[in-house]
């Protein structure tokens, strides 16, 4: 099931309080602001709380308050401020909302350290891909060459070797030297998809096409089509 702080919200209105809690409890883990500080007021709600058996109410509800104010919630912060108010308790919200912060802020480097190892991971097969396309080609296994060099293409891991995989789309379609059977559309694909990532050859390329179709009244499909026709003539 999808969770989101708005299905969550419709059960808490039918007082389906458990399946509610559970929702919230999942969103706010993942770091959802509104989530903490909806699961926050749950556990000091006598309307829509939850039960003793959920763990220490006030506890939880500082600790996913504090969560909540830390990423900005504007809810949670008022909340705290009102709080503040009372001397004893400043020192220890002040020390909660540090807390929380300093694990908002650890949580964050982690998820943006998992990114990066995946990008690299990423980028790796990418390049993998790409040369595996290519040693296929040269062996004559088309079907296999074209449909690597499809994915490679079709991945953002890597943009250079996205866009060189596309280019070689274009240029297998209408090179003499390669008997590769890729059709006009996919030639323009990977034109257009590896001028989209700046592609230097491929933005001349498709800018030339674009003239050549607007001069003599053709699609640019049509273009692409007849130039790959004329290049297997050779």
């Amino acid at each position: 099931m999808f969770e989101s702080v708005e299905k969550a919200k419709k059960l808490l209105e039918k007082d389906e309080i458990q399946k509610a809690f559970a929702m919230f409890k999942k969103l706010a883990e993942k770091g959802n602001a509104e989530a903490q500080y909806q699961l926050a007021q749950m556990y000091v709600s006598t309307s829509k709380g939850v039960s003793k058996s959920f763990g220490d109410h006030d506890k939880e509800y500082d600790l996913w308050l504090n969560k909540a104010a830390a990423q900005g919630h504007q809810g949670a912060q008022a909340d705290l401020a009102r709080r503040k108010k009372s001397s004893w308790f400043s020192k220890t919200v002040t020390t909660d909302i540090e807390k929380a912060a300093a694990e908002e802020a650890e949580r964050k480097r982690r998820e943006a350290e998992a990114r990066a190892a995946k990008a690299e991971t990423d980028e790796k097969k990418a390049i993998e891909m790409y040369e595996r396309a290519w040693s296929k080609i040269e062996e004559k296994d088309y079907r296999t060459g074209v449909s690597l060099l499809e994915q490679a293409a079709s991945q953002n891991a890597s943009r250079e070797t996205a866009a060189k995989a596309a280019y070689s789309l274009y240029t297998l379609a209408i090179d003499s030297d390669y008997d590769v059977p890729i059709s006009a559309d996919k030639a323009l694909y990977g034109m257009n998809r590896a001028a989209e990532l700046n592609h230097a050859e491929a933005v001349q390329d498709l800018a030339d096409y674009k003239e050549m179709a607007a001069k003599i009244g053709w699609s640019l499909l049509d273009v692409v089509r007849h130039t790959i026709g004329q290049s297997k003539k050779r």
